[in-house]
Order: C-alpha cells, then structure tokens, then sequence
C-alpha cells in the first residue's frame, strides 16, 4: 500500500463527519439540525454541493430574512484537508501499520470518540508549533477560496484545529 492510499482509507466519512461536527458545534451550533443531511448530500457529491452552496441560500424559519449560508460544506471540506494534511505527516511515522492505525491515533490526536482502538499503537509525534500554523494557514485558505468571510474562516480554522493547542 503507497503512502497515499493509505491516507485515503485513513481519512474516512466518518471521521471528516465527526471532526467537522466538532467545528461546526463551536462555530455554528445553529446548524447542528441540518449537519446530517447536509453531510449526507456532501458525501454523495462534495462538488455539488459547494457548488450548491454557492449558487443556493439555504432558507431556515419564516420569511425571507432568516435566510443563512450553511457553513457545513465548508467544514467538511477543511475538515477532509486538514485529516489528509495530518494523516500524511503520521504515516511517515506509523510506517507500515496502516490506515486502520492512521485513523485510530487521529481520532486520538483530535479528541474524537473512537471506533476502533487499533490505533493504540501508533507513536503521535508532538505537533510542532510550524506544522500546526501551516495547517491553520491552508485551513483558511481553503476556506476563504470557498466564499467564507475572513472572520468566519479564521473561526473555522481555529475549530478544526484548536485542539491540537490543548493538552489531552
């Protein structure tokens, strides 16, 4: 198994579903109704569906000013770049383990309730400070490249990735 394929099995639906429902908890917990389904349609076509965001306002209560763009697309895309991102810097160290144990210590490494616990043998190497401001940095980027106002982007970025500051 290359390198890459391995971050492809590491980086599951799952996963990029439970740590984008994270940020969008702590950045848009009025969202949280419609996370699944718009998920769900995410998952079926990632492209549509931003594509769908741009061109659509979904419409939420009574009368036309309650109107919002869901932030769900978004989180789900930079929660997919930020796994990959980090998915590869652990497979330089997990070696030959595996996808199985890729995903098991970035469930560990972001906080997240875990599936499986074949990861428990996967060394996370510390985060540097460098790695994680890169990985910050492309979050933002990404997001802003997806119509998100700088503010909203940072607020993202520092969701997905806020944890990695804290000690477990």
């Amino acid at each position: 198994m290359s390198t890459g394929e391995g971050i492809d099995h590491a980086v599951d639906d799952a996963l990029v579903r439970d740590l984008a429902r994270k940020a969008v908890r702590r950045t848009a917990p009025e969202e949280l109704p419609l996370f699944r389904p718009a998920s769900e349609r995410y998952f079926a076509d990632p492209g549509e569906a931003l594509r769908k965001r741009r061109r659509e306002q979904e419409v939420l209560g009574f009368g036309s000013e309650a109107v919002i763009v869901l932030l769900t697309p978004v989180a789900l895309t930079i929660a997919t770049d930020v796994l990959k991102d980090l998915a590869a810097q652990l497979a330089r160290s997990a070696g030959a383990r595996g996808a199985v144990a890729i995903r098991g210590a970035l469930r560990r490494l972001f906080r997240l309730d875990p599936v499986d616990e074949s990861g428990a043998d996967v060394e996370i190497p510390p985060i540097t400070r460098e790695q994680l401001a890169r990985v910050r940095q492309s979050a933002v980027k990404r997001a802003r490249a997806l119509d998100l106002p700088e503010a909203k982007a940072n607020l993202l970025a520092d969701a997905l990735v806020g944890d990695l500051l804290t000690p477990g």
